[in-house]
């Protein structure tokens, strides 16, 4: 019989019914003694006099209060009035797992700061020697103050249970009946489930499942009745999580992976390691709940915050908010711009998926080499990612664990928690690249030519878009960027005439299967998009953002500006901004094509002196004679490139090709007297020509 507001245990004035199960009824309550709210959990009436149950109930008295942690619930004290024994633990406000996982899944911040917090509660209790036994979303509470572990009520329980599948075993059947199972069937191990002798790496499952429901959304086993479901934790695996939710990053789906492996021995074997694994994930990856990107904000007035520009230093800035300021006045935000102080020879951006990492190229300090860096949005912090030397055009994978980039003429890959990079494809000179959700890579492997698609680990590299590719009328199909269904992207398709007369030059959408293509906006430059908004460069280097419809390849309403003057490399009609998908966008207003000069260096890597004059250069290739150099030189004001020869006996260049199309320097013949390289006025040929030395 449940307790009616205003009666009394001991010093304590019951307020209301909380909730009920089979270990206890719970109570909100007054201690009239420190005037403070507390929850008062007791037995339910008639079971007080069984043996086995008040030998339970004070296991558990003593076990909770061996537990002083902060995510785990207090308990406060013990007592007995009129034949009704109670605990009184602190009283907690917020929400449980369960009914949060019930409004949605978890973003990937929250998870990992939430399940940081379990572990470190699991722990605890596991050096305590308590094994909690009955893990899931119903016995964790979502407070202000972080996550708190519930109900050790089962932790020492000798004897066992039975209960049905999604509720505790204590909520319908006989407290004393013998050989069932203790805890909630769902979460439990194949150990416990088999009724063997469990430890410590029993929760550790547990957490597992819990884990892949608040990343997912859906339980890890699902079944009909109780022997499907046994039957399912002991053969079957969950579905991949990157299924069901594509974004989970690759490192949590395999911390998921272990914890649930069926051999004890094969899980990680203590909470504190998990706790470590997780808190790695999150300062590797840059997740934090930080809120400065990405966050709906309530409707207000449009208007822009922008922080002074430190002087000497370029400033790349960012747009929060922005596509949803293009929708319709009573659904517009605060659009937010703000400086990110970086390198001044910054190059090449490219945001993560979720809008919170930058990465983009830069010469190194101590041998001027461009490499790869990362950087989160909003922090001083570089990372220089080792092994990315000569890097170029990144772009991150959609779940942000890695960058993919091209140099030395491959595309790599490196993870943004470490290790050296990984080849992927030959890429001569690459132009762009997109990872799909679905593992596979769209990418421009040379100036010239078609894309081509190949998955992620390196496998089935083919070509792409060869069977639409246009000769006549095209040069290059470059810069993809997939769409949010992983198999139709969109791409720049055309030539370097740039003339008001040019018809196909544009942004097209294509897709996995490679036979078709639609233009969708006549342009010359690349592309980004996020949420139903194309954005590109016009002709005045200003970028713009207009609604696509990508379905049906057709654009509507008039193009908003959305920055007057962004840098552009007009070699390669690129524009140097960069879009994530919750619609931030980075640009960098200043930079323009790089600019480099030849120069010798002895063995020891000593400099030894400069060949020619400062340019746009590429691609240099020395003679096998060395007296002479062939290199790449791009006229920016014509928007040419053309290869030229230096020859270093006389100090003196002279160009060696003079057609309009970009041309790019191969190697020299053995006697060099001929130069083999290629044309994007036809890039699948390779032409000789004289070298006059």
């Amino acid at each position: 019989m449940a307790l009616a507001p205003g009666s009394k245990l001991g010093p304590y004035e019951i307020v209301g019914l909380l909730g009920a199960g089979g270990m206890g009824e719970v109570y909100r309550a007054r201690d009239t003694r420190l005037d403070r709210t507390v929850a008062i959990k007791i037995l339910p009436q008639g079971l007080s006099d069984n043996t086995v149950l008040r030998q339970r109930f004070d296991r558990e008295a003593r076990a909770i209060s061996s537990l002083n942690h902060p995510h785990i619930c207090a308990l406060y004290d013990v007592g007995h009035h009129d034949g009704t024994d109670y605990l009184v633990m602190e009283y907690l406000e917020g929400e449980s797992l369960a009914a949060r996982i019930e409004k949605g899944t978890l973003s990937t911040a929250e998870l990992l700061r939430y399940a940081s917090q379990i572990a470190e509660a699991l722990d605890k209790a596991h050096r305590e020697g308590i094994v909690h036994r009955d893990l899931k979303p119903g016995n964790v509470m979502l407070t202000k103050a972080g996550a708190k572990l519930l109900d050790f009520g089962l932790a020492k329980a000798g004897e066992v249970l039975q209960g049905d599948i999604e509720s505790s075993p204590t909520v319908s059947r006989s407290l004393t009946e013998e050989g069932a199972i203790v805890g909630t069937l769902r979460y439990m191990s194949p150990e416990q489930l088999e009724g063997k002798p469990i430890d410590a790496r029993s929760d550790i499952f547990s957490f597992g499942a819990v884990l892949y429901e608040m990343a997912t959304g859906m339980k890890a086993f699902e079944a009909k009745s109780k022997a499907s479901l046994i039957a399912a934790i002991l053969k079957e695996e969950p579905r991949p999580m990157r299924e069901l939710q594509p974004m989970t990053p690759l490192q949590l789906e395999h911390v998921v992976k272990t914890c649930l492996a069926k051999d004890p021995d094969e899980r990680p074997q203590s909470a504190h390691d998990l706790k470590l694994e997780l808190n790695w994930i999150r300062e590797s990856s840059g997740i934090s709940d930080a809120s400065g990107l990405g966050v709906e904000k309530p409707p207000v007035q449009r208007k822009v915050a922008s922080l002074a520009l430190m002087a000497g230093v370029l400033a790349v800035a960012a747009i929060a908010e922005l596509v949803l300021l293009l929708r319709p006045e009573k659904s517009r935000t605060e659009l937010l711009e703000f400086a990110i102080p970086i390198q001044e020879e910054a190059n090449h951006l490219a945001l993560s998926a979720d809008g919170r990492m930058l990465a983009f190229v830069s010469p190194n300090e101590a041998s001027g080499t461009n490499m790869l860096n990362v950087e989160r949005i909003g922090s001083s912090k570089v990372v220089v990612l080792p092994g990315t030397e000569g890097a170029s055009y990144p772009f991150w994978s959609p779940d942000d664990a890695y960058v993919a980039f091209f140099a030395e003429g491959k595309l790599k890959k490196v993870a943004t928690s470490g290790g050296l990079p990984q080849v992927i494809a030959n890429a001569f000179s690459g132009r762009g690249g997109s990872w799909g959700r679905h593992g596979i890579i769209v990418y421009a492997p040379e100036s010239g030519g078609w894309l081509w698609r190949v998955n992620a680990d390196g496998s089935d590299g083919a070509p792409l878009t060869d069977k639409i590719f246009d000769k006549k009328s095209e040069v290059t199909h470059r810069w993809p960027v997939f769409l949010a269904d992983g198999d139709r992207f969109l791409f720049w398709s055309g030539n370097f005439t740039n003339a008001s007369d040019d018809r196909t030059s544009g942004i097209y959408v294509g897709s996995l299967t490679g036979k078709e293509k639609k233009l969708v906006l006549l342009a010359h430059s690349n592309l980004g998009y996020s949420n139903g908004y194309l954005f590109y460069l016009d002709e005045k280097r200003s970028l713009r953002a207009i609604s696509v419809n990508t379905s049906k390849g057709t654009t509507s309403g008039e193009p908003r500006v959305i920055v007057d003057q962004v840098g552009f490399q007009p070699s390669t009609y690129w524009g140097a901004f960069s879009v994530a998908e919750n619609g931030t966008v980075v640009y960098n207003p200043s930079v323009e094509a790089g600019l480099s000069i030849l120069t010798w260096y002895d063995r020891a890597g000593k400099e030894l002196g400069h060949v020619g004059d400062i340019g746009v250069l590429a691609n240099p290739n020395l003679s096998p004679d060395g007296s002479q150099v062939a290199v790449d030189i791009t006229d920016v004001r014509a928007n040419n490139t053309g290869i030229w020869i230096d020859h270093l006996k006389h100090a003196t260049i002279s160009r060696f090709t003079f057609d309009t199309a970009e041309d790019v320097a191969g190697t020299w013949s053995r006697d060099g007297t001929l130069v083999a390289f290629r044309s994007l006025q036809d890039p699948i040929s390779v032409y000789l020509n004289q070298a006059q030395g």
